[in-house]
């Protein structure tokens, strides 16, 4: 039972909302935290992804190094060390599969961003801005940018590092912009930015295969570097959470 000295749970800095949540509010917290889990447990992996297959590389991250590579195995007389055939057919015969997969995996998540945006506004930029003057800032700036261009800052942020995809989509919800607005512009900006990295892989050609050749003997190296760096940020993380409650 909460007294006047010990505030109700739920006004805990580290939350979005104002009151005790409502359904729709654990929903979407819930999916923020899956999200969240999801990206940390891929993290050790992501140097190890392009190994497996180019398919797996662009529907798992959607990444522009893997619409670049995926253009550049396309062009007659390049050769990559990774799997190119899929179920006997070359890849210049089913890339179109790979840039849709890839298209649809960077904006996988971005709804429910977009939903938190609706639920809770200003307190959620706030948190994913960041604390202090210069998160203020960017939020503050993720909303005006929002709020002018609307649509074609989501088309921005596949090309544009300005603003966190995140704040982003949240800021976009935060100013109204109806769902399915939202996923025809989220959609278009995304199957843009992936037909011109294929485009440029290809115009480019066996310099990106050359790279990424050189780059995959590396990848269990990286690998093992990131999974130390995530189980670090865990226990620096479960660490700070004991600290605070006692």
């Amino acid at each position: 039972m909460s007294t006047p000295s010990q505030p109700p749970w739920w006004h805990a800095k580290a939350l979005p909302w104002t009151g005790r949540p409502s359904r729709s509010e654990w929903w979407c917290w819930g999916l923020i935290g899956v999200i969240t889990l999801y990206g940390l447990v891929l993290a050790p992996f992501r140097a190890v992804i392009p190994t497996w297959h180019l398919l797996a590389w662009s529907g798992i991250t959607g990444s522009a190094a893997s619409m670049l590579t995926l253009g550049a195995a396309t062009r007659p007389g390049t050769e990559l060390h990774t799997g190119t055939t899929l179920a006997g057919v070359p890849v210049d015969q089913w890339w179109p599969l790979g840039v849709l997969l890839a298209t649809l995996a960077m904006i996988k998540f971005n709804v429910v961003y977009w939903w938190a945006g609706r639920l809770w506004g200003q307190n959620l930029l706030d948190q994913f801005a960041g604390s202090g003057r210069l998160g203020h800032a960017r939020a503050d700036r993720a909303q005006r940018v929002a709020s002018r261009w609307g649509g074609w800052a989501l088309v921005a942020m596949h090309v544009l590092p300005i603003f966190p995809v995140v704040i982003v989509c949240a800021a976009v919800g935060m100013a109204g912009m109806r769902l399915s607005r939202f996923l025809a512009w989220n959609l278009a900006g995304s199957l843009v930015t992936r037909l011109a990295y294929v485009a440029l892989g290809y115009a480019i050609g066996q310099p990106v295969i050359a790279v990424f050749n050189s780059l995959e003997r590396y990848a269990y190296a990286v690998s093992a570097v990131l999974l130390v760096i995530v189980v670090w940020y865990l226990v620096r993380r479960i660490r700070a959470n004991r600290r605070a409650r006692t």
